[in-house]
């Protein structure tokens, strides 16, 4: 009795407005969220990467000055300068994502050093950023001081 007009069935494909708009809000939070958190993970990793390379630094000065009795400074003259890589302490920070050079500077008390990790020059993102790592002969630790 009933008969279908074939004309006027109407097929939705596709999604209605609002339910692209609930599934962009939720992207947005998700990226939001996402944006947040990950910017200690970067600092997280810098500072495990600057202290690293500070450890890996003094462990080869404690064989240098074994070897040689003294300290190995990056000094030229009366000042000390940085430096990405050195052959005497086997050290290359070239593979480092964060800190690209550093400066091994005498403490003033002549007991120790200061190694002081940079990033490279040309990064403008983390222009003023720092890793200092003092080693003192008579405790035989590291104490760290962070300008990040």
């Amino acid at each position: 009795m009933f008969k279908k007009n074939k004309k006027f069935i109407k097929f939705n494909k596709g999604f209605t407005f609002l339910e692209v708009m609930v599934v962009v809000v939720i992207i947005a939070i998700l990226a939001g969220a996402w944006f947040f958190t990950g910017k200690g993970h970067v600092k997280v990793a810098m500072t495990n990467e600057g202290r690293a390379l500070i450890d890996k630094i003094v462990a080869q000065e404690k064989i240098y000055r074994v070897q040689k009795s003294a300290f190995f400074l990056t000094k030229e003259g009366s000042t000390y300068k940085k430096i990405d890589s050195s052959k005497e302490l086997k050290i290359d920070t070239l593979q480092n994502k964060y800190f690209k050079t550093f400066k091994v500077v005498e403490n003033a008390d002549k007991k120790g050093i200061q190694v002081i990790v940079y990033p490279a020059d040309d990064d403008a993102d983390l222009s003023g950023v720092s890793l200092t790592g003092i080693y003192k002969l008579d405790s035989d630790e590291i104490n760290y001081v962070e300008v990040l």
